[in-house]
């Protein structure tokens, strides 16, 4: 059982997968850039991974973006080809 996602006024959350080993200081900024270039209505949320879990980051609501697939381009050169969903 899975509680559904209800999006409201807002878009779809925008979904970053990382491992957290490889989520340094210069991810970070470059993650807030794209974000802070693409603003929306929809959250964002990271996915630390680890090889023992998961850690599910909710990103302040300054950082809401436009889930376009301008941006998700964007994300997949910066984190991987498998970095958004």
């Amino acid at each position: 059982v899975s509680v559904p996602e209800l999006f409201g006024d807002s878009g779809p959350p925008v979904r970053l997968m990382v491992r957290s080993g490889g989520f340094d200081e210069g991810k970070v900024n470059r993650l807030k850039e794209l974000l802070l270039a693409h603003p929306g209505e929809s959250a964002v949320f990271v996915h630390l991974q680890r090889h023992d879990g998961e850690t599910i980051l909710k990103l302040d609501e300054n950082f809401n973006c436009d889930g376009s697939t301008g941006l998700f381009a964007e994300l997949r050169v910066a984190f991987g080809a498998d970095a958004c969903r």
